[in-house]
């Protein structure tokens, strides 16, 4: 299980308790058998939920994107106003050695605050301004940035800065009051075969 982004222990027993509920719910959907024999759209049911509970951004992104673009103009200033051990989001775009055009997004981890080139240096990236656009004029070989596919040459189009989204406790509390309802269904279904009468 990753933790990108979970640095506080309540945020960790949080995650990894919903974690453990979606690993279990995932057993109970694959053997058909939660309280009881599960129905086909039962186990439907909690296979949809386990990836809710695993993936709550998925549902939350269909209605609101998670990242706004900003102009490449303010990569410097974002990278030196950004705290310690943080990263950044952004696009880039050019050509590769192949002759190929490429665009892709890239995320980067920063450091320790200070001057944005020196940050960007620690990772190996060389850049330079030219007015409303950012080229890529140097990448060190063997460096963190030319392993994720950085160029010289390539160009930051657009940097990606997080977008307000809703609570993911939304989808996680649907999830969980649709687990608690297969969950009362199957506690009557099996009471119901207790009490019937025998043939």
């Amino acid at each position: 299980m990753l933790l990108i982004g979970v640095d506080t222990w309540p945020h960790i027993i949080w995650v990894s308790t919903i974690s453990l509920i979606a690993i279990l719910l995932f057993s109970a959907a694959t053997m058909n058998w939660f309280v009881t024999r599960s129905r086909w759209w039962e186990s439907a049911v909690l296979l949809l939920i386990c990836f809710t509970l695993f993936r709550p951004d998925w549902w939350l992104n269909q209605i609101s994107p998670p990242y706004q673009e900003a102009p490449a103009s303010t990569f410097l200033a974002t990278i030196e106003q950004a705290p310690a051990d943080s990263r950044i989001n952004f696009v880039v775009q050019g050509m590769d050695l192949m002759g190929d055009e490429v665009r892709k997004t890239v995320n980067v981890p920063l450091g320790e605050p200070g001057d944005a080139v020196a940050r960007l240096r620690a990772l190996g990236l060389g850049v330079s301004p030219l007015g409303d656009s950012v080229m890529i004029n140097e990448v060190a070989f063997g460096s963190y940035a030319k392993r994720i596919g950085l160029d010289v040459g390539f160009e930051v189009v657009a940097v990606l800065k997080k977008a307000p989204q809703p609570s993911a406790a939304i989808p996680i509390g649907i999830a969980l009051a649709l687990t608690a309802g297969i969950a009362g269904l199957q506690f009557a279904r099996m009471r119901a075969a207790r009490v019937a009468p025998q043939s």
